[in-house]
């Protein structure tokens, strides 16, 4: 692992001086959703995740700046209401601490939370409903301030998404 995380750290470091605007590190907590964690583990295990690759870029040379420039987060936006609101909230704030703590600059303590619909709240037998449950997701995930929604269709449970369900 030691070896991996150097390897991604210098690819971090490469991608900072010559890409100053793309990110090298997406940390996707839907995995931790999807094998059911609940919201407080989703959020537990992608700060755990993204400390880590902060702690390994800072190893490879970076400031702290520019090893947070690095960072975005992928969080599951599920069909309850508030708690998808309270859960990426709770990521920005937490970010903030954490980055505050590590001695970053106020303008780099933010990252990019992009929040897609779960998988796992999506119906196979009645399609239909998740229509509804993935509106509900978004619409959480727009007023909780994710800077990027994905929503998947509504009958992605089924296989491959129909024409319909895909321009919907």
């Amino acid at each position: 692992l030691e070896t991996e995380l150097a390897r991604m750290a210098d690819a971090a470091s490469h991608v900072s001086q010559n890409y100053p605007k793309a990110r090298t590190f997406n940390v996707k907590a839907m995995v931790y959703h999807s094998a059911g964690a609940a919201d407080s583990q989703e959020l537990g295990c992608a700060i755990a995740t993204a400390t880590e690759y902060l702690r390994a870029t800072a190893k490879a040379g970076l400031n702290i700046n520019a090893a947070c420039a690095q960072i975005a987060f992928t969080v599951a936006a599920d069909a309850d209401f508030f708690l998808t609101i309270a859960k990426i909230r709770a990521l920005r704030r937490l970010w903030d601490r954490i980055t505050e703590a590590c001695g970053a600059d106020i303008e780099s303590r933010t990252a990019p939370i992009t929040a897609s619909t779960a998988p796992r709240m999506m119906s196979r037998r009645d399609p239909w409903v998740n229509i509804l449950r993935t509106t509900v997701a978004c619409f959480a995930a727009g007023i909780a301030g994710a800077d990027a929604v994905s929503v998947l269709p509504f009958d992605s449970s089924l296989g491959l998404p129909s024409d319909l369900a895909r321009r919907i």
